[in-house]
């Protein structure tokens, strides 16, 4: 018997154990971020990583608990194409609406560099997501 992949035991562990509770950490994901981004620069402690490398990771974790979400909720969506362009409309919007609003909050700014980097975090976020549903199909855990 060959042994599950990786990404086939997490498909697994997902599946059996987090699939109904996906909205609930998108949601308290996503006010994380809102709440995170409404901060002022000089009242935020310095992490010692690039703010590209920041956005990268959040848009990344952003984009594959919304996709896990909508894939693990059947009402919303129906099907891998539809899924994935949801996402990616969806959290490309809220990326705009985010750097657009922290015009409006103190040594903060719009940067399209950041704009790049949370979209290039989507992309990969959902990459990987679509990979670890592939795999999970494999093994017919779904």
């Amino acid at each position: 018997m060959q042994s599950l992949s990786y990404a086939s035991r997490l498909y697994k562990f997902l599946h059996s154990r987090l699939s109904g509770h996906f909205g609930k950490l998108l949601a308290g994901y996503w006010i994380l971020i809102f709440i995170l981004t409404s901060i002022p620069s000089r009242s935020l402690p310095a992490l010692g990583t690039s703010d590209k490398v920041k956005h990268f990771g959040a848009y990344l974790v952003l984009s594959a608990l919304f996709y896990f979400y909508l894939h693990f909720n059947k009402k919303l969506a129906s099907g891998g194409r539809q899924q994935i362009w949801l996402t990616i409309i969806l959290t490309t919007m809220y990326s705009i609406f985010d750097e657009l609003h922290q015009i409006l909050i103190p040594g903060r700014y719009f940067d399209y560099f950041d704009l790049l980097a949370n979209f290039l975090g989507i992309a990969i976020g959902i990459f990987l997501v679509k990979y670890i549903i592939i795999k999970g199909k494999e093994t017919g855990k779904e």
